[in-house]
């Protein structure tokens, strides 16, 4: 999990994964201070909030396709999911989750945990910097998978 540093006038950036630095269209920094909340809130610079990590909603098209939104994702079936090292995502598959449930795994078809945990249909995934592509899938239907490609 990304380490979040409070920044003070004589703060450095060491050990600090992630900066944000929000400004107006001249460039002038719009807050000189930063409030940082848990990781499932949002991060607050200057009054406008953003997400602290990218969350997907996760739902099923029958039992053929996973479909998912929020992210940036397009909402087609089994889409290629694209993934940042560092970065912390979010798979929301709650309301499914009892039916269709989804894993992470290797190419080969083995479950994948590094930098994963999953609570409840909710899987929080820190992708390591030394991952490899990966594939989504669900335990009980072999045609609701997809690709994921991890980019550094």
């Amino acid at each position: 999990m990304p380490k979040l540093t409070e920044l003070t006038a004589t703060s450095t950036l060491a050990n600090a994964d992630l900066l944000v630095v929000t400004t107006n269209t001249t460039g002038t920094a719009v807050s000189n201070s930063i409030s940082i909340n848990t990781l499932s809130s949002a991060v607050s610079v200057g009054g406008s909030a953003f997400p602290g990590h990218v969350v997907f909603t996760v739902s099923a098209n029958g039992t053929t396709a996973f479909n998912f939104s929020g992210g940036g994702a397009q909402g087609t079936d089994n889409e290629e999911l694209f993934l940042y090292k560092g970065f912390t995502y979010q798979f929301d598959a709650n309301s499914i989750y009892g039916t269709m449930p989804i894993r992470l795994n290797h190419t080969d078809g083995t479950a994948y945990s590094n930098g994963v945990s999953e609570t409840n249909g909710r899987i929080t995934f820190t992708v390591p910097q030394n991952a490899a592509n990966l594939i989504y899938r669900c335990t009980n239907h072999a045609a609701m998978n997809g690709s994921i490609v991890i980019v550094s």
